[in-house]
């Protein structure tokens, strides 16, 4: 709810919020519907935005089809999009099947499997005069996504 974050913002004062994985149940970044309450909301609050997507992996490689990436898409209180992460590692099982087409998985595991694309770029976002990383999930737990950041 938008007033929670106003609050938020009178109480505390933040220079960055940050919504988690895929709490926008679309693509912000290309779905006018999804984006414009998002690009109100950074707007009126005037603090830059952070937030999960499932990015339509066509828009970037028409090759993909109706594949998606797990997104985290950085709108600034000018409502601008001002850069995008594609989650680099993957979770087997969850967000794509290993080994697909080389071996048959039984339905009771790989049945409701998302059909994700990984990202190649690190998770790094301007905000200010610094930057953040954000990676998404358990890439969080992973030394080698973190470490792999340099300025």
């Amino acid at each position: 709810d938008h007033r929670a974050i106003g609050a938020i913002r009178r109480r505390q004062r933040p220079s960055l919020i940050v919504w988690p994985e895929t709490a926008v149940p679309g693509d912000v970044e290309h779905d006018p519907r999804l984006f414009t309450p998002v690009r109100e909301l950074a707007m009126e609050v005037g603090i830059p935005l952070l937030v999960g997507s499932a990015e339509h992996a066509k828009f970037t490689k028409r090759e993909y089809g109706s594949r998606i990436y797990n997104s985290m898409v950085l709108v600034t209180p000018d409502g601008r999009i001002a850069g995008a992460y594609r989650k680099i590692r993957l979770v087997p099982f969850g967000e794509y099947v290993p080994l697909n087409g080389l071996v048959i998985w039984p339905a009771a595991i790989a049945s409701s499997v998302g059909d994700s694309v990984a990202g190649d770029a690190p998770p790094l976002f301007r905000i200010g005069d610094g930057f953040v990383a954000r990676p998404i999930c358990w890439a969080v737990c992973r030394s080698r996504t973190g470490s792999s950041i340099s300025l």
